[in-house]
């Protein structure tokens, strides 16, 4: 049982280093110690034992923050629990048994920006520390026949999130492909590359080096959200037929949040996605947007594909015929079309039922967006109803 309680506060700023920094720092420390035991005889008791132990604890606080341990931040967390260990064990020296309970350690008004500028990294590294794949085993596997990389925005708001990915195959031919995919904001893209295999050698060796098939199994900690992120993973695919395998092995890993716990393994694994893009040869370009054109759907991907229709020449690299919204050669925008046609309101629209009835076979219609020859119950390019379908909806009420 404590035989009192001691407040204290320093009134002066105390000077401090981080061992990450050359540069000297001030803070402000306040708490309280539970006293269990002191020598009476040289700190008296009542008030004059509580301003005496008072000064003791603050006369200490100084040489806690030189004692301070390497590799933790005076300014970062667990920052209160340290300095009580500290000083407990400094009482404790001097036969004072106390219990401090540290309610504040902060610096002082305006040095917040240079110490974060000072330490950043070392904050960095401090809150999210990087995974090492140094120490593991090396896991054998045959040669890599397939690598992706994928990041998914999660949002709190409907129809806030995204996508994107690349996708990296090693062909029985001995071509490289790279796919790169991209949704959101209602459209999808997709872009399509012949890598040359030198380039892609480079994913080979790195999954190799760092051992990336046996992290997989690595059962890592990683930072929990609750909003808005972006969360990150990586596949890898085998085929270890040669050792006596699976022809397809496959192999995932959950980064958790993007950029934090995995953040130097998926920039590394960017950087040479990057390379195997920019040295490779683009062979496919498309967009395609998600929206169905009935309000209150989420839509359904592969409609309203808008391709240029006619023929044109790429601004940038001189490739005629192009018919897509893409330059295949060098993923230059097309000319811009045009605008079509306002689209009518399609609030209106019926809801698409599975048993509704077919529209009738070899007939064709023009929609008011401009879209001809439509042969379905709906214009493949806005959606709307065809006037048949709707003069068989409006026959069976």
């Amino acid at each position: 049982m404590a035989l009192f309680t001691v407040r204290f506060r320093t009134t002066q700023p105390v000077p401090f280093n981080e061992h990450c920094s050359d540069v000297e720092f001030y803070a402000r420390v306040c708490g309280s110690a539970e006293i269990e035991f002191y020598d009476e005889a040289r700190y008296g008791t009542g008030k004059e034992a509580e301003d005496a132990l008072r000064d003791v604890i603050l006369g200490m606080i100084p040489g806690c923050l030189a004692a301070w341990p390497e590799g933790k931040l005076i300014m970062g967390p667990g920052n209160r629990e340290i300095l009580e260990d500290l000083l407990a064990a400094s009482l404790s020296a001097v036969g004072i048994n106390a219990k401090p309970d540290i309610r504040d350690v902060s610096l002082i008004e305006g040095q917040m920006d240079k110490y974060m500028a000072e330490c950043r990294d070392a904050l960095d590294k401090q809150m999210n520390p990087q995974v090492s794949t140094e120490d593991l085993e090396e896991e054998k596997h045959g040669p890599l026949i397939g690598f992706s990389l994928s990041y998914s925005s999660h949002s709190m708001m409907a129809g806030g999130g995204s996508s994107s990915g690349d996708e990296l195959e090693w062909h029985k031919d001995g071509t490289v492909t790279l796919t790169s995919n991209h949704s959101g904001g209602g459209k999808n893209t997709r872009f399509k590359y012949n890598v040359k295999p030198e380039i892609a050698q480079k994913m080979r060796d790195y999954v190799t080096k760092k051992n990336l098939a046996r992290l997989s199994k690595e059962e890592i900690k990683t930072p929990v959200m609750f909003d808005n992120f972006t969360s990150a993973s990586f596949s890898m695919s085998f085929d270890d037929s040669s050792i006596g395998g699976s022809p397809y092995e496959h192999c995932y890993v959950n980064c958790g949040p993007a950029g934090m716990t995995f953040r130097t393994i998926e920039n590394e694994l960017s950087a040479i996605l990057k390379e195997c893009r920019e040295t490779g040869e683009c062979i496919l370009n498309e967009e395609t947007q998600t929206g169905s054109g009935f309000p209150g759907m989420g839509g359904f991907p592969g409609m309203m594909v808008q391709p240029q229709t006619e023929a044109c020449t790429c601004p940038s690299c001189g490739k005629e015929g192009i018919t897509s919204r893409f330059c295949p050669q060098c993923a230059t925008p097309a000319p811009e079309k045009p605008a079509p046609a306002p689209v009518p309101d399609p609030v209106a629209s019926p809801t698409i039922f599975a048993m509704d009835p077919p529209h009738a076979p070899g007939e064709t219609w023009t929609c008011a967006c401009g879209q001809e020859g439509n042969t379905g119950k709906f214009c493949p390019n806005c959606g709307n109803p065809s006037p048949a379908y709707l003069a068989e909806r409006e026959k069976n009420k």
